[in-house]
């Protein structure tokens, strides 16, 4: 039993330990390993560097970047870097070195744009039972792989296109294709092209739709109230 009770007692020293020293790791400058920023094309990404400590003299606070930051700040404890954001992908890290101990946190930015355009081809007239292509087109946008494309007849979802196999940043078009059936009930029925670029959960759900098309079915003639005329002698 004491011996038992020795490893016990032991186990919990170890664990307070741990605590302890934990405890005053957090009373340093706390430091998250990765951070994630969502800025849209051509707008400004400050990267903002900070220590706890009481006098940024006794640190040296740099950057690392994939780009060249445009412009600098200082502070008491902090410095930032501001980017104009004109390319496509950007890594900056904030490396802190305070009493000979550096540590360091990196900032992965999303650069993105929303649809310049949306387009559906123009459509013929159709003939019950048979086949068309409805085709939507999407231009300048990123990223593509944040991106879902709907095509939908009146409400009907027809297609629920996504792209999480893109791997390339920069802004570019997509092409959605879907063979449709003519049916009878058709007729006036409108076709639409809906995007969704979703950069959460630190950015914006961005939603667009394209213009519509009324679809026309040949020799389908359109239902009229029919009207009664009253003859007086």
């Amino acid at each position: 039993m004491e011996v038992k009770t020795w490893k016990h007692f032991t186990a919990f020293l170890c664990c307070t330990g741990f605590l302890l020293a934990l405890s005053k790791a957090q009373e340093k400058d706390p430091i998250e390993p990765l951070r994630k920023a969502v800025v849209k094309f051509g707008h400004f990404f400050v990267l903002n560097c900070t220590t706890n400590s009481s006098s940024i003299s006794s640190c040296d606070i740099q950057e690392r970047s994939s780009e060249t930051y445009d412009y600098n700040d200082i502070g008491p404890t902090w410095k930032t870097f501001t980017f104009i954001v004109v390319y496509w992908s950007l890594r900056a890290s904030c490396v802190v070195t305070c009493n000979n101990e550096p540590r360091s946190w990196e900032t992965i930015v999303t650069v993105y744009q929303p649809p310049e355009k949306i387009e559906l081809d123009p459509l013929p007239e159709m003939e019950v039972g048979k086949q068309y292509n409805l085709t939507c087109r999407v231009f300048g946008v990123a990223p593509i792989r944040d991106l879902t494309v709907t095509l939908l007849k009146g409400e009907e979802q027809l297609l629920v296109k996504t792209f999480k196999d893109h791997t390339d940043p920069e802004a570019g078009a997509v092409v959605v294709n879907h063979h449709m059936i003519a049916q009878k009930d058709d007729y006036s029925k409108t076709i639409t092209c809906q995007t969704s670029l979703n950069l959460g959960p630190t950015g914006p759900l961005l939603e667009n739709t394209s213009h519509s098309i009324s679809l026309w079915i040949l020799g389908k003639i359109p239902s009229i109230a029919p009207v009664l005329i009253y003859f007086t002698l």
